[in-house]
């Protein structure tokens, strides 16, 4: 059972992949799962939060926003 919290799901263009973020392993990173249903695969393996953004336009990637430099996305740091 997944007690963790997921989130910011995108689908593929084409029905059959879901993107998504979770922090069913204390903190976000980016799952892919089918779209059918199925066990979830984890992307991506670090301490930063992850947050899925979408598909790029060829469906190949998933996008994803990221505080592994620091910053928190969507935020300047200008003041």
């Amino acid at each position: 059972m997944n007690r963790g919290r997921d989130s910011f799901p995108a689908v593929l263009a084409d029905g059959k992949w879901i993107a998504f973020s979770s922090n069913r392993q204390g903190n976000n990173d980016v799952y892919v799962m089918p779209a059918a249903g199925g066990k979830p695969r984890q992307l991506t393996f670090h301490s930063a939060e992850d947050t899925v953004v979408g598909w790029s336009p060829d469906g190949k990637r998933i996008v994803f926003a990221s505080s592994r430099d620091g910053r928190v996305p969507g935020c300047d740091d200008a003041v």
